[in-house]
């Protein structure tokens, strides 16, 4: 039986939840400190409620910084606060192949 957009949510949130208890809020090792820069910003907008901002920090600061499985952990919960699953499930599983 195919999964509803519903169920979908449900599964990715619960999974959000279940990875966010591995990961500390402190940023994997940067390449600068304008990269470490990115993710607190990325982190206090997300805290704050600006999403679109901290998916703009955090992007930018996995560029930099690939391995960094905690900072896609939050891209992830800003994608799917946003409703946007199929990014919030990419984010999530690069979360998990880093760690």
């Amino acid at each position: 039986m195919p999964a509803t957009s519903a169920t979908r949510r449900i599964l990715v949130i619960l999974l959000l939840a279940v990875a966010g208890a591995a990961w500390n809020i402190a940023p994997a090792t940067a390449q600068s400190p304008a990269d470490s820069l990115h993710f607190l910003e990325g982190k206090a907008a997300f805290d704050a409620g600006r999403f679109d901002e901290a998916i703009e920090h955090l992007t930018a600061f996995v560029e930099q910084s690939p391995g960094a499985a905690n900072a896609y952990y939050y891209l992830a919960r800003a994608y799917a606060v946003q409703g946007n699953e199929p990014d919030a499930t990419r984010s999530i599983n690069r979360a998990i192949d880093r760690d």
